[in-house]
């Protein structure tokens, strides 16, 4: 409030001078023509936009200047009914108006002027200067009549009310109060027995609070009393004595914290808080309120601290009255805060206001002025609230309460998209509350899809928030149809944030929870391929080197049309024949079999993708291209990072929010070479463990003396990292010739060397002799399938590993061998074939597993098989 201590300093300059202006109206004083012509401008400025406070300030600036005693009147009036004065601006005001009194008339309007004045704020001067104004001009008070005896008392009671528990000023307003009261004890000659127990009663309520100087005002008391013929002060006087001078003690840090001309910083404000809390723990109610009304006269555009304080008001003491004053108040301080208005809207239905009091309030909140739309939707929605509170219970669709409610509803659309249209609440607390009232309250679901359908049309519709929420309104009332196909319009929609993979899991999510089998499997053929293709973004986006070198290969990669690679990969197929014309497969139905053994000559890598996906593929990139394809892969393994973890040590039990700098911190001495935290594919978050590579094994060591270190509230788990065996996993793929008896083939690739395996399949009914190929060696060798038709062979198996100790193989309708000796890879061999045939040659060639289930002459059933898988 720099331009009201400026005001202030004007004030005192230009109007305390004491002169009295003795002309009747404003048009007989003379002014400069350039104060008049301020003057008009002013007015004009005002009448225009009067919510200025700075230009309120100066107009009364130049009308004190210039000595226009009504228009002054006038223009301070009308900056009141919009803002509060602080106790300059009200000591100027009053002095203005003392220094022209000429008749009663001017007495009580300053009366009058006073009683608001102690309203605004609580100043301890102001009512000093009330009390002596009382007993100075009042004819009444001054005569000392009974009725003057009265009105001094009103006042100086509320003054106590108000301060007198102010620890260092608040002994003023006593002592005048006193003073008043002696003056009428020593009127009656000092013998009228009642005021001097009115009197000694004063003494002993000030001697019972805390004092700055309670012994001095003791031994005043005990004077007094001498002087009044009574020996000595009562032993519980001189007990609440002691008591008062402990509690004065309590607070004379605070006091001090906030006491003096101190500047309205934040720690002067801290200090208040402080001295609040103190006041609270000490129980009494009184002095809580005395220091918020101290620090709001100190902060009074501190929204915060008003609401605080009628916060504290509801819960205290409850008294409906208190509470409204307190939030009119706070509103006037700050009007652009919609928290502090939406508050005074709640409290005032709380409290058994009339609805049209309500009412009133919320168009008032609405024209002052707010600033966001935070603010306007506050105050809109409490004025909902009350609204929805009218409801009947019975039938409450067709009331007049539910007209009103919807009209309300109505024009909180209309304001938002008026001042707002920009602004997106993505909370859906409007179109949300609305929709929910419509639908749960009142029962009418068309109108609760409209509210929807209007809210998804416009900018929320962008957020898959939306759409959810509605979701979750129609399934809150069991309409599991609509739900759905909610989720079937959105799911192919662009949302801001990535809310299309959301919407889709929720989706999911809906169909396990609430639909059938078939309905989640609709649902995950429309959402899969979006939940693919955003995680592929974010495995590319978390390598972005890779990213750009593939995509820079892809470019420059030769576009293959679909019959070049198809006839390219014919020549490589040494299985190929090239079919006769005239053969039964042209014939009849063949056409259908020739149509299926096409799609199943079709290479794997080069299979045409289904509509969807393939409208998705980016424009410029054949996705079928195999030369494109190893382009990109060979362009992305370069430019990976290869990490042997020879120098590294694994830490686990990472908090979600440890970052890579903070184990750099950890090992700061060690010589950090890298860090690697595990995070999830899709989501970018921390799996909670990493991988800290060192330069030498020393370091490790060093490291994993750490084990049980404690990082973020953590204690991780360290130590020397210990990869898997070398090798990579395999891979296979089968094909087979028909079912008479025709040759398979099979290959299995591991990433290491001797990797490489190949077998040969073949299946003949009158044998049923059936053998697959197998992959090499390796951590994981691929495993080739058998023939029986055209690409039904058995893909991707595992492989044996070399060293001990290596994983069990995995077991599906196969019975896979024991190692023979020189760790030969065995053959794979159906359980029903071997069962079958039982001979003594076969059990030596599978080994022990072979022999056993060859004793076991029935066929194996499905049961069977789940109690070997759960071996």
């Amino acid at each position: 409030m720099d331009e009201e201590k400026q005001h202030d300093v004007d004030m005192g300059e230009n109007g305390d001078d004491g002169e009295d202006d003795s002309s009747s109206s404003d048009e007989e004083v003379e002014m400069d023509p350039a104060d008049e012509k301020l003057i008009m401008n002013l007015e004009k400025q005002l009448a225009a936009n009067p919510s200025v406070y700075d230009t309120h300030v100066q107009l009364i600036q130049v009308l004190r200047k210039c000595k226009l005693r009504e228009r002054l009147r006038q223009a301070r009036q009308r900056m009141h009914d919009l803002f509060p004065f602080n106790e300059s601006q009200w000591m100027d005001w009053i002095n203005d108006e003392m220094a022209a009194i000429s008749s009663q008339d001017d007495i009580d309007r300053i009366k009058a002027l006073f009683q608001v004045a102690v309203q605004d704020y609580i100043s301890v001067p102001l009512w000093e200067s009330y009390l002596e104004f009382l007993k100075a001009v009042d004819p009444e008070v001054t005569a000392k009549t009974a009725a003057g005896a009265e009105c001094f008392r009103q006042a100086a009671e509320a003054a106590l009310t108000a301060a007198g528990m102010h620890l260092t000023e608040g002994h003023h307003i006593w002592q005048l109060y006193r003073a008043f009261e002696q003056e009428l004890l020593d009127a009656a000659g000092g013998s009228e027995e009642k005021q001097l127990e009115r009197l000694r009663a004063l003494w002993h309520r000030q001697l019972q609070l805390p004092q700055a100087s309670a012994a001095a005002l003791l031994a005043e008391y005990e004077a007094w009393e001498a002087s009044s013929g009574k020996a000595a002060v009562p032993d519980h006087i001189k007990s609440a004595v002691e008591r008062s001078a402990s509690a004065a003690q309590l607070r004379a840090a605070h006091e001090a914290a906030v006491g003096g001309d101190k500047a309205p910083d934040a720690s002067l404000l801290a200090a208040y808080m402080a001295y609040i809390q103190l006041e609270k723990a000490q129980k009494d109610p009184a002095r809580v309120q005395l220091l918020y009304e101290r620090a709001l006269a100190v902060f009074p555009v501190t929204s915060e601290l008003w609401l605080h304080y009628t916060r504290w008001l509801e819960a205290e003491l409850k008294v409906p009255a208190l509470i409204n004053k307190a939030y009119a108040r706070a509103v006037r301080n700050c009007p652009w805060v919609g928290s502090l208005w939406a508050a005074a809207l709640r409290a005032m239905e709380r409290t058994g206001a009339p609805d049209e009091q309500h009412a009133a309030l919320a168009e008032k909140a609405l024209a002052a002025g707010m600033q966001g739309p935070e603010d306007y939707l506050s105050v809109l929605l409490a004025r909902a609230d009350c609204l929805r509170h009218q409801l009947p219970t019975a039938a409450p669709a067709a009331s007049e309460a539910a007209a009103k409610l919807r009209a309300w509803f109505a024009r909180a659309r209309d304001t938002m998209a008026q001042y707002f249209g920009d602004s997106v609440d993505r909370s859906l607390r409007l179109p949300g509350y609305w929709g929910h009232v419509e639908g749960a309250v009142l029962g009418d679901l068309a109108a609760m899809r409209a509210v929807w359908e209007e809210a998804v049309k416009g900018p929320l519709g962008r957020y898959c928030e939306t759409w959810l929420a509605w979701v979750a309104q129609e399934r809150a009332l069991r309409q599991l149809a609509p739900a759905r196909s909610i989720f079937k319009r959105a799911y192919s929609r662009k949302f801001e944030e990535g809310g299309q993979v959301t919407l889709a899991y929720e989706w999911l999510k809906f169909e396990r929870e609430e639909g059938s089998a078939e309905e989640l499997w609709q649902a995950s053929l429309k959402v899969d391929p979006l939940i693919e293709e955003a995680r592929a973004a974010a495995a590319a986006a978390a390598n972005q080197p890779a990213a750009a070198t593939a995509r820079a290969a892809a470019a420059n990669a030769k576009k293959l049309s679909r019959e070049e690679i198809k006839a390219m990969r014919r020549a490589n197929d040494p299985n190929f024949k090239e079919r006769k014309p005239g053969t039964k497969r042209e014939a009849g139905d063949g056409a259908a079999a020739e149509a299926a053994a096409e799609a199943a000559d079709e290479d794997d890598s080069a299979a045409a993708p289904n509509k969807r996906s393939k409208a998705r593929q980016p424009e410029d990139a054949d996705m079928t291209d195999p030369g494109l394809q190893a382009a990109a892969a060979a362009a992305a393994a370069a430019e990976r990072p290869h990490y042997t973890d020879e120098h590294t040590v694994f830490v686990k039990g990472l908090g979600f929010d440890v970052q890579e700098e903070d184990l750099r911190r950890l090992f700061s001495e060690l010589g950090v070479k890298s860090v690697r935290i595990g995070r999830d594919r899709v989501t970018g978050a921390s799996r909670g463990f990493a991988y800290v590579d060192f330069d030498a094994d020393d370091a490790v060591q060093k490291a994993s003396q750490k084990d049980g270190h404690v990082v973020n509230g953590r204690t991780l788990l360290i130590a020397k990292s210990q990869p898997p065996g070398a090798g990579g996993r395999g891979r296979g793929r089968g094909r087979g010739g028909d079912s008479s008896s025709s040759w398979g083939r099979g290959r299995g690739r591991g990433d290491d060397s001797s990797s490489r395996g190949r077998g040969r399949g073949r299946f003949g009914e009158g044998d049923h002799h059936y053998d697959g190929g197998r992959g090499g060696g390796g951590f994981r060798g691929g495993r080739g399938g058998g023939g029986f038709r055209g690409g039904l062979g058995f893909h991707g198996g595992r492989g044996d590993r070399d060293a001990p100790g290596n994983l069990p193989h995995m077991r599906h309708h196969l019975q896979m061998g024991e190692k023979a000796p020189g760790h030969k890879i065995p053959s794979l061999v159906p359980r029903a074939l071997l069962a079958k045939q039982g001979g003594q040659q076969q059990q030596q060639q599978q080994g022990g597993d072979a022999a056993a289930a060859a004793q076991d002459m029935r066929p194996k059933t499905n049961e069977d098989f789940k109690k070997m898988l759960q071996k």
